[in-house]
């Protein structure tokens, strides 16, 4: 009977013991995936990391006068006002992917003028260069700086020469100083002199540069009548308005 009853016991411990070791053999709980988040450089101390589901929660000092966007992939955020009113506060729930915030924020009270429907308003410049059409349509390019309610703007156009039509017309703000450098270009060149002088003509294209002489009046000088050296200044005034074109805010 003790015999059996050793044997019983044995039983049950060799038991106790399997189910111990097969508890530990399904080890920690797997690891959840974690997503990172691109700041784009903004909030360098907050975590970057997140599962899916997690809430993400971005604490931001408010400052008056101030106005702030926040997005994640390009959808925007609102925030909340934390309970004392000194900070916004961001929340978003961590997809099953990768994110990218974007953050930024600006003066609410220095003001950003609107362009006029009318961009062209004065001349005050203007650059225009065309092939001599010998057969067939020909086409032109031309670049005007212009002034209208207080405003500079440059103006871009592309059309047919032949049939004196416009098929298309861009406007930018103009940089500041964009007239002084075009001037001190014109003053280089002497240009305003040139149509006091003899000069020779360029055949297969015409360019034409318009500007205002020191009476205020137009002066219009073109390669049709131009020092030897002449086409160096009509570069250089293509070269200053095409920089400043690939530099400009875009208007229309």
């Amino acid at each position: 009977m003790k015999r059996r009853w050793l044997k019983s016991a044995a039983l049950i411990l060799l038991a106790a013991a399997l189910a111990v070791g097969l508890a530990g053999c399904t080890g920690p709980a797997p690891k959840k995936t974690l997503y990172k988040i691109d700041f784009g450089g903004a909030f360098p101390d907050e975590r970057d990391e997140y599962a899916a589901g997690e809430t993400v929660r971005i604490k931001i000092p408010l400052a008056t006068d101030t106005d702030y966007t926040f997005s994640v992939d390009g959808e925007n955020v609102m925030p909340e006002v934390s309970s004392k009113g000194t900070h916004l506060i961001y929340k978003f729930v961590m997809p099953e992917h990768d994110v990218k915030v974007e953050f930024s924020s600006r003066n609410s009270m220095v003001y950003i003028p609107q362009a006029p429907e009318d961009t062209e308003g004065t001349l005050l410049f203007d650059y225009y260069e065309a092939p001599v059409a010998i057969v067939g349509e020909a086409f032109y390019d031309e670049i005007t700086v212009n002034e209208s309610e207080g405003m500079y703007f440059i103006n871009v156009y592309s059309g047919s020469s032949t049939e004196g039509t416009t098929t298309s017309h861009s406007a930018y703000w103009a940089p500041d100083g964009l007239m002084d450098e075009l001037m001190r270009a014109v003053k280089k060149h002497k240009m305003a002199k040139w149509n006091d002088r003899d000069g020779v003509g360029m055949t297969g294209a015409i360019t034409v540069v318009k500007f205002r002489g020191d009476d205020g009046d137009y002066i219009r000088v073109t390669t049709e009548h131009m020092p030897e050296d002449g086409q160096s200044a009509f570069n250089e005034i293509c070269s200053i308005l095409s920089g400043a074109v690939a530099g400009a805010e875009f208007i229309r």
